[in-house]
């Protein structure tokens, strides 16, 4: 059960072969790395479990403070990654190939403000892009539809994703989204609705 070394013979130093046995005890006790194991010592031996944290829920165009910045997750409106102005002042996919997250985009100062995703559809109604803006809530005049805008020959709108009033997001959409934009008797309108 211990080895021949913490054997003490004849003329050894008691010091010493108990510094030896206290060093050989801790070197043998059980020891986790991993934070979900749980090793507990008790008088009657070792316990070892895994705790099981539930798994984190993530969803769709969710938006959270980075800092100074805010990051969108991933989500498509109609099968479409939406694109986002990172701090560097580039236009990157709101989440690469590979799934890593862009980086954050910066966050203006002004408070109230929505996080939107400005939707541009070209002259036949097919969605053209799809883009990560900030916007004041005065910008955004019909709930529950698109804002929609005419600029030459094709159409914009804002969708609200997220609201913040002093320090922390709101969220309003849950889940990806299909839009439609379509002309009724001269009368242009942008939609959009859970996919």
């Amino acid at each position: 059960m211990y080895p021949d070394m913490l054997k003490a013979r004849p003329g050894d130093s008691i010091r010493q072969k108990y510094e030896q046995l206290r060093d050989w005890v801790v070197s043998s006790k059980m020891m986790s790395r991993d934070i979900r194991v749980i090793v507990n010592q008790t008088d009657k031996g070792q316990q070892v479990y895994m705790r099981q944290d539930p798994p984190s829920v993530t969803f769709p165009f969710e938006v959270t403070r980075t800092g100074r910045g805010f990051a969108v997750g991933e989500g498509f409106i109609n099968g479409i990654l939406p694109k986002i102005k990172t701090k560097s002042g580039s236009e990157v996919e709101i989440v690469d190939p590979d799934g890593v997250p862009a980086p954050p985009a910066d966050l203006p100062q002004f408070r109230p403000l929505i996080v939107c995703a400005e939707v541009v559809f070209d002259k036949d109604f097919k969605l053209e892009k799809a883009t990560i803006v900030v916007r004041r809530p005065t910008e955004i005049p019909r709930a529950g539809s698109a804002n929609l805008a005419i600029q030459a020959t094709k159409m914009t709108g804002l969708i609200p994703l997220a609201f913040m009033r002093s320090s922390k997001f709101t969220q309003f959409v849950f889940h990806n989204l299909q839009v439609r934009a379509f002309e009724n008797q001269e009368v242009k309108t942008i939609i959009y609705y859970p996919s």
